[in-house]
């Protein structure tokens, strides 16, 4: 709810990807480690403020269990929160540089089972910071994330943590990209120890509205959310090559 071009404050509500960090990738079709441990999708609303090179939200979300990540104790109650922001360092027809942060109170790695939706495996609030950085420098662009659980698991008696480092190569109509992404969530002794992830993209934009992508992906070790104790097998290899086709209408 707003006008930016009459006012930079604006409101909203609804279920919606909570403003969380960055979660993006330079990849053309794959989401990286870090969106798939950290990505929230939960209930509720607030309100932001875009001034052009600032940008920043406050949101307060609806309690219990959240489609993805977001967890707190009691459902129909504002009982958890998240907060973000982005800065345009540096912005011109050569160089674009912004940095970003954000923070979310309650995640569901907060309970002593792992578990994607029972809402009453729950626990302390434990709440997530996320670091993040976007750079092009012309036909280059560089981006980073780093996102951290405040305390420990229960689960797994380690914080979880994940981080993506990326970059690509814009010769438009062509993209090129190159992600290397990692989750950790426990000790070089677990088998849970992390999920890694590198993706080889080529993207090619046939028109403003069609593109054909091409990625290969290898992912190194297994550790699910669900039974993350006794299944995962750091050892396990996969590559995986994935032909995509995008149309917008």
């Amino acid at each position: 709810l707003g006008n930016l071009n009459e006012f930079p404050v604006y409101a909203f509500l609804g279920k919606k990807n909570v403003s969380f960090g960055n979660m993006g990738t330079l990849s053309p079709f794959s989401q990286s480690v870090v969106w798939h441990y950290f990505a929230p999708l939960a209930e509720g609303g607030g309100i932001g403020y875009d001034g052009g090179f600032i940008h920043v939200s406050a949101t307060a979300l609806n309690g219990s269990r959240g489609i993805r990540v977001a967890d707190s104790e009691v459902r129909g109650e504002l009982n958890n929160f998240a907060a973000n922001g982005t800065l345009t360092v540096l912005e011109s027809r050569d160089v674009d540089f912004t940095i970003g942060g954000g923070y979310l109170h309650g995640t569901i790695y907060d309970g002593p089972a792992a578990e994607h939706l029972d809402p009453g495996v729950t626990g302390p609030m434990n709440g997530a910071w996320d670091a993040n950085a976007n750079l092009r420098l012309g036909v280059f662009h560089l981006a980073g994330e780093y996102v951290s659980t405040l305390n420990e698991w229960p689960v797994t008696g380690h914080q979880v943590i994940a981080y993506r480092a990326e970059g690509a190569l814009d010769l438009s109509p062509v993209w090129l990209s190159a992600s290397w992404s990692e989750g950790i969530q426990g000790a070089k002794t677990d088998e849970f120890q992390f999920n890694q992830q590198l993706v080889l993209g080529c993207e090619y934009r046939m028109a403003p509205n069609v593109k054909f992508s091409l990625e290969y992906i290898r992912s190194l070790g297994f550790a699910p959310l669900i039974n993350i104790t006794t299944v995962s097998d750091k050892s396990v290899r996969q590559s995986t090559f994935l032909l995509g086709v995008t149309v917008a209408i």
